[in-house]
This record gives structure tokens, C-alpha cells and sequence, in this order.
């Protein structure tokens, strides 16, 4: 297993590696978890465990660090979106120099290199994305004809309840 996609790990999992080389497991120091099959929902605690212990894995890979992305440009392997004029597309951060990153557009295929904080973003949330889409309605709606088309625009779109 070449490509550990550390996503699907637990939050603990330090390490991936397999148990008498041949069960692929998440572990740390303490504690481990079978990658598949029925055994994957249950983590086994080293400490109880009468046949296996940190000797029995054989290392593959080591979470790897992940710096994070507070404001300016971001590290590399960071995914974020990007502006490229007239649409925010997907990309993932592939080099970095003090006053640049140089990224790669999935949806578009192409490279990029961006040097304004301006045109490069973190992913944004669910909540982020309907939030975005509600102003340009609302602000769309504003221009065709006031408060009135807001409201209609709005109803048309959403359902609304009251809240508690």
C-alpha cells in the first residue's frame, strides 16, 4: 500500500504500518486499529493485548505533518481554491516561494501561479458556500427591481420555517 490516504485514519492514529506483516493497521504507542474488514471498528489497546505488541508492526508510513494555513500564502500540499478571473476553482498547493505558490486546477487541469492572498482561498464550508450563494441571489435580486424581488427571490429558493 503505497498511497495511505490519511483521511479514513482515526485522530490518534500516528502511524500506519502491518501487524505480523501482513494485517494493514492505524496505530500510535498506545493503541492500534485494523485498516478493513470486521475487525476495523475496534480499537485494541497494546496494554491488553497477549500477542501483539509495537514489535509485531512493521512501519510503512508516518502521518505526515501537516502545517497549517493561518493567512498569507499557503504550505504546500494545502487544497484551496482559487481565483482565476471569473470562478474560484479547487487546487492544490504543489510548490512555494516567499511571495508565490504554484498550484494545480483539478476542475480546469491546468498550473497556475498565484502571488496575491487575494486570489487564493482555504476550502470553504457547506455553511461558507450557501452563505456565498444567498448574497449573489440576494444582491442579483436587488438589482432587478428591490426589497420585493429579494423576498420573492429568496422564498423561491428556500424553505423557511420559524425559528424557535
Amino acid at each position: 500500500m503505497n498511497n495511505i490516504d490519511w483521511s479514513k485514519a482515526p485522530d490518534w492514529a500516528t502511524k500506519f504500518g502491518y501487524l505480523n506483516t501482513f494485517y494493514p493497521v492505524w496505530y500510535n504507542e498506545e493503541k492500534y486499529m485494523y485498516y478493513q474488514g470486521d475487525r476495523a471498528h475496534y480499537v485494541y489497546p497494546f496494554i491488553l493485548a497477549d500477542t501483539f505488541n509495537l514489535d509485531n508492526i512493521r512501519l510503512v508510513q508516518e502521518r505526515p505533518v501537516v502545517e497549517y494555513w493561518v493567512d498569507g500564502l499557503p504550505p504546500v500540499g494545502s487544497e484551496c481554491e482559487v481565483y482565476t478571473g471569473a470562478y474560484w476553482f479547487p487546487a492544490e498547493v504543489l510548490g512555494r516561494a516567499e511571495d508565490a505558490v504554484w498550484v494545480y486546477t483539478k476542475e480546469e487541469g491546468a498550473y497556475r501561479t498565484i502571488k496575491s492572498t487575494n486570489d487564493i482561498r482555504p476550502i470553504r464550508t457547506p455553511e461558507q458556500q450557501q452563505r456565498e450563494d444567498l448574497v449573489e441571489l440576494m444582491s442579483e435580486a436587488w438589482q432587478r427591481g428591490g426589497f420585493s424581488s429579494v423576498a420573492d427571490a429568496i422564498l423561491s429558493k428556500y424553505n423557511l420555517t420559524e425559528k424557535e
